[in-house]
């Protein structure tokens, strides 16, 4: 049986939310920039009443930890947090990049994807993910690197699509088959720029 998970990323203009339950596949997805904090849990709310499932039932919580909008990803951390503590469930983190390639992967059949995400600042967020048994695993960890500086993989086609959190589920029930389950606060947002870091505070 297929681990019921709810899925979600904020790191670009899109809200995506998805949940896997009994089985079955259910989604939203909203191009509202700026919104995120007002759309997710009404979203999530909505999914769960549509699948009739309660937070209890959840055997995990699958996010898109980044790299992306500073913001949108801390608003996907913080939601991933608290419903993880309120609810006592474990959580998954997805890379936005690798996200981005799995849905390239399911819209356009594109085994070889290198993604390149404007990171601001002259910058760019780079992913290189390749198709296995029809999930896109990194071939190399992702990375930030000036934009003059970015060499294009000839053998990988160039991405530039926005994440669709159906396409987190099958990379949350991967990671959740391999045991790869964190703690409410061991969900960290993925920033690749040092600047960013996420600053955990301490008594």
């Amino acid at each position: 049986m297929k681990p019921n998970i709810l899925a979600f990323d904020t790191s670009t203009d899109s809200c995506t939310v998805a949940l896997q339950a009994n089985g079955k596949a259910y989604s939203r997805h909203s191009i509202e920039p700026r919104k995120h904090n007002e759309l997710l849990l009404p979203m999530i709310d909505a999914l769960l009443k549509e699948a009739k499932l309660s937070f209890a039932q959840l055997d995990a919580i699958a996010f898109g930890a980044g790299p992306g909008s500073f913001v949108g990803v801390r608003i996907a951390v913080a939601v991933a947090q608290g419903l993880a503590f309120a609810a006592n469930k474990p959580v998954i983190t997805i890379s936005s990049l690798q996200a981005m390639a799995q849905t390239a992967f399911r819209e356009s059949t594109i085994r070889k994807a290198q993604l390149i995400v404007d990171a601001r600042m002259q910058q760019a967020y780079i992913g290189l993910y390749e198709e296995h048994s029809g999930l896109m695993l990194p071939v190399k960890p992702d990375s930030i690197q000036a934009f003059d500086q970015v060499v294009l993989e000839s053998r990988f086609e160039k991405i530039e699509i926005l994440p669709n959190a159906i396409d987190i589920l099958p990379l949350a029930e991967h990671e959740y088959a391999q045991g790869n389950l964190l703690k409410a606060d061991q969900a960290l947002p993925l920033y690749l720029d040092e600047a960013k870091q996420w600053k955990k505070l301490t008594n």
